[in-house]
């Protein structure tokens, strides 16, 4: 399947055309976009992606509409910050 580069994540990230290319940190957002092609066009793996929303998995780090994941420390509370 080829997907669109263009229309493929919601934060508009592209691959970079050179490879020593950088972009920044808060552009590498790997949400897909609602009129991406890879939106319901994966396969079902058995305790790994039994959650999926749709009519099938998605192709990509996360499935369309999840909230992403929090990594690094939480407050006392379980907030995102650090205290």
């Amino acid at each position: 399947m080829v997907v669109e580069p263009k229309t493929c994540f919601e934060s508009g990230l592209e691959p970079p055309l050179q490879v020593e290319a950088r972009q920044a940190v808060e552009r590498h957002d790997l949400r897909l976009a609602e009129r991406s092609q890879a939106v319901d066009r994966g396969v079902r793996l058995w305790g790994i992606n039994d959650s999926f929303a749709g009519k099938a998995p998605d192709l990509g780090a996360f499935e369309y509409g999840a909230k992403l994941p929090h990594y690094g420390p939480r407050g006392v509370d379980g907030d995102r910050q650090a205290r």
